[in-house]
Parts: structure tokens; C-alpha cells; sequence
């Protein structure tokens, strides 16, 4: 019988797959070589129940076979996506109904939009993963979501590249990925999430879905994880200056990964998730040659973002690439606070 909560994804490719037992990663194990005879035709018709009412169910296990390997009752948790409709994946636990089982993962859901041309990808988010990831309430105001909503809240840059890698290029040969990334939430808190998700072939496109889980990893161990990462916030905001990451791969739409300090104030705040186009037209002559300057080093000069409000924002910057040998897109930019100014165009 189940020690710990299954977590099934059930996206319905082919067999449904277990991605994690209690808050610990399983690997996309088939649920045929963790549940087996009776005991499978159990959980299979429990969790197709689930799937249809997308609603928790109950059940009382009533062949001898499954009893001994499952306890006499089940119960199944829908896991919704975005839309608060679909099932995504469900949870299972099975045992003694006069034991206390133990805690269930709150599990949150991501699908990005990978097939948008020459943009960044557009994001839909759970409720959980808003909760998971700390999204202040003022914040919720979408339906859909961009990179920087995403990035901006992952503290190692090491995990912002690696994930970038993963959206990118193409998946391996399930389609499926895993891995584990640090959360700093609107409230100051941090979290250690694990993942896994999976590229998706939908009705309306091409889809990377992931499902994600606190892992409950104590306080100290995930703040020593992060002091790299504190030392560059501490370094960028040293003298009042504003810092991102951007992603340059898109000539026509390049975008803020992660706001290494507080935003620019006033700046839209679709500019700030990549939602919207951030960059005044006449400037993008001199930015195509900055974007092919900063392969070769640094470069400086001025530039109009979008106002929230109307109007746009003048600044001075400086930028680099992140690490040649990490990436020739990803690079870093340093604003200087007292350049800012207001202008109509």
C-alpha cells in the first residue's frame, strides 16, 4: 500500500506516468511498472474516474489481490490546469481509512506556449503555481503571463540557464524533463521547487507543461544554495543602479528574463514581462547593432522603454553578455538611475 502521495501525470500521450512519490522525483516511471494485475486495474479505473468527474474520488478496494497491495480504500485528486477545467495530472493515495495519511504536495501547473514565432513564449499559470511561486495578489490581474513573471522569481541564474535551454531547444525523445529550481516569493520567502514537465502536441499548438512541488527543504540549506546569487543581487544595486537579464535570440523582440534589482520605476509593466513591446521603434536600427556588438564586447548607450501610462522612459545603460560560454543570447544590462527621464517620443 502507498507510504506517500502518487503524483500521475495523465496527459494521455501514452500510459499514464508517476513523476513523483510524497515531494521526491520518480522519473516518469510507467504506472504498469509501479502498480501491477488487479492492483493496477484499480488505480487505472480510479484515476480515469477522477479524470472524468475532475473531482476528488473515493473508492473501497474490494478484490483480494488489489487489498493486499493497495489497503482497503483509495482516493484521487484532480491536479487543473490554467483553464481550472482540465486534468493535468492526479494524485493517489491508498491505505487505511482509520490512519492519518500523510501531508498532500500542493502541486502547480505551467504550460507555456512554445510555438509562438519570433516572440518570447506566452505562459498560463495555476492558481497553485500562483501560490506556489508567492504572487502577490495584485499581480493575478492575467490570464496570461510572460518570461520575466516566470524568471524573475528563480534566484540562481545557473537554473534561469538551464531552463532557458530546455524551452528552446528540442526536448529529448519523450519530450519529458526534470530538474529543481529555487523560488523567491513576493513576500521575501524562499522555496526550493522540483519539476517535471513535458512537451505537448494539443489542439492549439505546441505546448511545455510542467507540474511543480515544494520540496520542503529546510531554511538554512536553500539560503546557503543562494549566496552567489545574493552577493550579484547586492553587487547590481550597489550604487542605486537597475540590472536585468534579457534574452536577445529574437532580433525583433527581445525581452527581459529577470530583474536583478527592483524595476525601473514607471516602466509598463508589460514591458516588464515581455507581453508587450518594450522598445521605442526608431531605437531598433542602433539596438540590431548593439545586439551584434555585445558578442564582441561591452556596449553603452541610450535607449526608450515603454511608460506605464503613455510616453516613454530614456535611459542610459550598459551591457553585456551574461557568459559567452554559457550563452550568445543572454545578457545583462545595468541602467543608470539618474539618466532616467520621461519623454513623449
Amino acid at each position: 500500500m502507498n507510504r506517500e502521495w502518487q503524483l500521475v501525470e495523465t496527459s494521455g500521450i501514452d500510459e499514464h506516468r508517476l513523476v513523483a512519490e510524497g515531494r521526491d522525483k520518480k522519473g516518469w516511471r510507467k504506472l504498469s511498472s509501479v502498480h501491477r494485475g488487479p492492483a493496477l486495474n484499480a488505480v487505472n479505473s480510479l484515476i480515469g474516474e477522477c479524470i472524468e468527474k475532475a473531482d476528488v474520488v473515493t473508492t473501497t478496494i474490494t478484490n483480494d489481490k488489489a487489498l493486499e497491495k493497495l489497503g482497503p480504500a483509495a482516493i484521487a485528486v484532480p491536479v487543473l490546469g490554467g483553464d481550472r477545467k482540465t486534468v493535468v495530472a492526479v494524485q493517489f493515495y491508498s491505505g487505511s481509512p482509520t490512519q492519518a495519511h500523510p501531508e498532500r504536495p500542493d502541486v502547480g501547473v505551467w504550460e507555456w506556449e512554445v510555438d509562438v514565432e519570433d516572440a518570447p513564449p506566452r505562459l498560463h499559470m495555476s492558481k497553485e503555481l500562483l501560490d506556489l511561486f508567492g504572487v502577490d495578489s495584485a499581480h493575478r490581474d492575467r490570464t496570461i503571463y510572460g518570461p520575466a513573471d516566470f524568471f524573475t522569481r528563480v534566484e540562481r541564474i545557473g537554473d534561469i540557464a538551464r531552463y532557458l535551454r530546455t524551452l528552446y531547444e528540442p526536448p529529448r525523445d519523450d519530450g519529458t524533463n526534470d530538474g529543481a529550481m529555487i523560488i523567491r516569493r513576493d513576500s521575501g520567502e524562499h522555496c526550493e521547487l522540483r519539476y517535471a514537465e513535458r512537451r505537448l502536441k494539443t489542439a492549439v499548438g505546441e505546448r511545455l507543461r510542467g507540474l511543480c512541488w515544494d520540496t520542503g527543504e529546510d531554511t538554512r540549506g536553500v539560503y546557503e544554495s543562494m549566496l552567489d546569487s545574493h552577493l550579484a543581487n547586492t553587487l547590481a544595486g550597489l550604487h542605486g543602479m537597475f540590472g536585468i537579464i534579457g534574452d536577445i535570440r529574437f532580433p525583433k523582440a527581445p525581452y527581459i528574463v529577470k530583474w536583478l534589482t527592483p524595476r525601473v520605476p514607471g516602466i509598463g509593466h508589460g514591458v516588464s514581462t515581455g507581453q508587450t513591446p518594450a522598445l521605442h521603434p526608431d531605437d531598433f536600427p542602433k539596438i540590431l547593432k548593439w545586439m551584434e556588438d555585445v558578442r564582441k564586447g561591452p556596449v553603452e548607450g541610450k535607449v526608450r522603454a515603454r511608460r506605464g501610462g503613455g510616453g516613454w522612459l530614456e535611459m542610459q545603460f550598459k551591457g553585456y553578455l551574461l557568459d559567452p560560454a554559457v550563452s550568445d543570447v543572454l545578457g545583462t544590462a545595468l541602467v543608470y538611475p539618474d539618466s532616467i527621464e520621461h519623454v513623449e517620443d
